[in-house]
């Protein structure tokens, strides 16, 4: 009998031992500390405690303790859902690169607040689960709307990625869709075909997938604003120089946070690295999707602007202003954001160097920021 269960559960336990070795990796990475990582790890941790009930339950169902098993079922219940509502915080806060917009979206909420009142009131009702006189889990009549709930944010979790899809591009989108996707078969697979053990194995290969996908190209991006960084940012430049379009060309756009070092002097380097965080959603969310951003290095930022005329340019620098303008006055921060940049337009046909080019908008840049006056200008750019 035990044998049995066990070679049930031999795939879950596989699992749960590979995302254990993730979590120990991505734990002891040191620049595993993003917003966006520590989402992963809890989505990666909150999986295994559910991997860790669904064995323990296969285990000691049908066994000789009612109260061990009711208890198990009970948190296995009132768990099940963090998994999804981790995995829906992840892709928001991937998608939007906001703490604020996540911290206003209270996704766990409802599901948490609906399981746990239903699961007060199971011992009179039983409508999610009982324990039958043999020790043995029956189902309840409301097993179905637990289903839905899970089923209803990994649907949540296809539309928000559907509404960026032009900004991430094909393959990323469709690696966010197929984590969604794989823990939904699961999910109706099992409510389909009781005894099977599918919810818990395909949310742990989805967590892989990612892992594999998303987690471990991190290290191409800035790992504390999550925009490209340097590397990246040159090559596409590059990129773009030796493919150039003949029509259109595009603008290297230089930006920096002024007096930098006097938030991190006056208020301490984590302010300045939440200056740095806030000041790259601010460009990020300024400009359009085929656009590139990117943390050049300190203070420093670049955008790739698929832009060659200066009304459109001066359109973009506006946006970035008046999102500038709406954050202070929000007043979040005891100090104001400023930023300085200057752009240079690269036409198509010319001979350019990434090198020059980059140094020519710094340039730009420079001269704006020891020219206008501080204090009266949150931005000035040329």
């Amino acid at each position: 009998m035990l044998l049995e269960r066990y070679l049930s559960a031999d795939l879950s336990i596989f699992l749960f031992l590979v995302l254990l070795m993730i979590s120990v990796l991505h734990y002891r990475n040191r620049r595993a500390r993003s917003v966006q990582s520590s989402l992963f790890k809890r989505l990666c941790d909150s999986t295994l405690i559910m991997m860790g009930l669904d064995v323990v339950f296969r285990f000691i169902d049908g066994g000789d303790s009612y109260y061990l098993s009711y208890a198990t079922t009970w948190l296995y219940f009132f768990i099940e859902p963090l998994p999804m509502v981790f995995w829906l915080c992840y892709l928001d806060y991937y998608l939007y690169k906001s703490r604020e917009r996540l911290r206003k979206r209270f996704y766990y909420f409802p599901v948490f607040s609906i399981i746990f009142v239903l699961l007060v009131v199971d011992p009179l009702t039983h409508w999610v689960f009982s324990i039958s006189d043999d020790n043995y889990y029956q189902r309840g009549p409301l097993i179905p709307l637990i289903v839905f709930f899970n089923i209803i944010i990994l649907a949540v979790t296809i539309i928000v990625a559907l509404k960026r899809k032009k900004d991430v591009g094909r393959s990323v989108f469709l690696s966010l869709v197929m984590f969604s996707v794989i823990p939904l078969l699961g999910n109706l697979m099992q409510f389909l075909i009781p005894g099977t053990i599918l919810v818990w194995p395909t949310v742990a290969i989805a967590v892989v997938y990612i892992f594999i996908f998303m987690e471990t190209q991190k290290d191409r991006k800035d790992y504390l604003t999550g925009l490209f960084n340097k590397q990246q940012i040159d090559d596409l430049i590059q990129r773009r120089l030796s493919h150039p379009d003949k029509e259109h060309g595009f603008t290297i756009l230089m930006i920096d946070l002024d007096d930098f070092k006097g938030i991190n002097d006056n208020f301490g380097h984590k302010e300045g690295d939440r200056a740095l965080v806030k000041a790259a959603e601010i460009l990020f969310h300024s400009v359009r999707s085929i656009d590139k951003v990117a943390r050049f290095g300190g203070d420093e930022f670049l955008i790739l602007l698929e832009e060659d005329h200066k009304d459109e340019i001066e359109k973009v620098i506006v946006r970035i202003e008046s999102n500038l303008r709406k954050y202070n006055q929000a007043g979040h921060v005891p100090y104001e954001l400023k930023l300085s940049c200057g752009y240079k337009l690269v036409h198509p046909g010319n001979d350019n160097n990434l090198y020059d080019l980059i140094h020519e908008a710094d340039l730009e840049m420079y001269r704006v920021k020891k020219t206008k006056k501080q204090g009266q200008i949150l931005m000035a750019c040329h």
